[in-house]
């Protein structure tokens, strides 16, 4: 089911831009499609909403629950929108699923009700007064887990496996796993008009280079306009939200886990300073030394549990100092070695990187004028592992 909406954007010398866009949400429960929890509009007076729902715009749909929650009538609501009651009464029981839950915080029964209907983790922390942590962990302990459906691209005509899921709070999983090695590539979620083509291009790239090595290529990615949820693609699509919830459910149920058996690694990412100390305390207005902030926030992290953070070369040393050596640092943004300046002359080398103590790099777009990124991406993984 998708939700198309149209918007002016405003820009700052009073001309206008019309765009549009839409969700393409997947799943068999139609509550999940219109989800509304989010608290967007609950400090606005009640008049000024009424006014406000009459012109169609992307988050219209929060208004409404807000004024549900007000116990303003749904026949009034879609009188003033053109809404079909149809449409009005799912948000009305959504808003009820949100009364009735946040009565019963902690209740493995409720819990599953919520999650049928689509609410996170996080939106059931708000309910519950509690945080994100403590209910994917109440969850976790009590086996509530989504599982995987096909999005049968035939409409039933053919009996056929078709590799592009998506997850559902239901009975039974129709994602197979296999005993291959597995790497995930995370698509690049929404983008603008004109960018499609460097994601794509990357992304289908990354995922031939993994079938060349013989492992199994898996995309997860919510942008349904882009060749990077071509199912046809990667060995396996899974058409999900971008967010830590969704990615460890999928990255545990593909079998995607570290050498040891254990589960996916788990990174933070601190301030990047490849910027410049200097440029980064004016921006972030910190009157600290920017060493001590990152090496806070590492610290943080290790605390936490996590198994190292994303960081900028520059950082690398004082991670490890602080936190040890096991404690994995992950550098995103390189250059090869003789490659072209420019505003890159500020990004480290692989060589350099490695030096520096980084365990891992992440290849992006090393070079923004390079007239082919794969080559640089494939330079400089040879540079960081020679």
């Amino acid at each position: 089911m998708a939700r198309r909406f149209d918007r002016k954007i405003i820009l700052e010398d009073g001309s206008e831009y019309p765009g549009f866009g839409f969700g393409s949400p997947e799943d068999r429960v139609c509550e999940i499609v219109f989800n509304t929890s989010m608290k967007k509009f609950d400090s606005i007076e009640t008049v000024a909403l009424l006014d406000y729902i009459k012109i169609g715009t992307d988050d219209r749909v929060y208004a409404l629950a807000e004024l549900l929650r007000r116990n303003v009538a749904g026949e009034e609501l879609s009188e003033r929108t053109g809404i079909d009651m149809l449409f009005m009464n799912k948000f009305r029981h959504i808003v009820e699923l949100e009364k009735e839950g946040a009565e019963h915080p902690f209740d493995l029964e409720e819990l599953k009700w919520l999650k049928k209907y689509g609410f996170c983790d996080r939106a059931i922390a708000d309910l519950w007064k509690s945080t994100e942590t403590q209910v994917s962990g109440f969850r976790r302990e009590n086996g509530v887990f989504p599982v995987y459906k096909m999005i049968d691209t035939c409409a039933s005509e053919f009996d056929s496996y078709i590799p592009y899921f998506y997850s559902t709070y239901a009975d039974e999983n129709e994602s197979v796993v296999t005993g291959k090695k597995k790497i995930i590539v995370l698509g690049s979620g929404p983008i603008r008009i004109g960018q499609g083509i460097e994601f794509d291009y990357s992304t289908v790239h990354a995922v031939m280079t993994i079938k060349r090595s013989g492992c199994e290529a898996i995309i997860i990615n919510n942008n349904p306009e882009t060749v990077s949820t071509d199912y046809t693609c990667s060995d396996k699509l899974y058409f999900e939200p971008l967010t830590v919830e969704d990615v460890m459910m999928e990255a545990a149920l593909a079998g995607v886990t570290r050498p040891d058996g254990g589960r996916p690694l788990l990174l933070a990412v601190t301030q990047l300073t490849s910027t410049g100390e200097d440029a980064m305390k004016r921006e972030l207005l910190i009157d600290r030394a920017l060493p001590d902030v990152v090496l806070a926030y590492a610290q943080n992290a290790k605390a936490a549990g996590l198994d190292g953070v994303v960081c900028s070369p520059l950082e690398a040393p004082v991670i490890h100092a602080g936190c040890g050596a096991g404690f994995l640092t992950v550098t995103p943004g390189v250059r090869f070695a003789d490659g072209e300046r420019g505003d890159q002359a500020r990004v480290a080398t692989p060589a350099a990187a490695k030096e520096l103590g980084s365990d891992y790099i992440v290849v992006g777009r090393p070079i923004t004028k390079a007239a082919d990124p794969v080559f640089v991406w494939r330079r400089c993984i040879r540079e960081f592992t020679d």
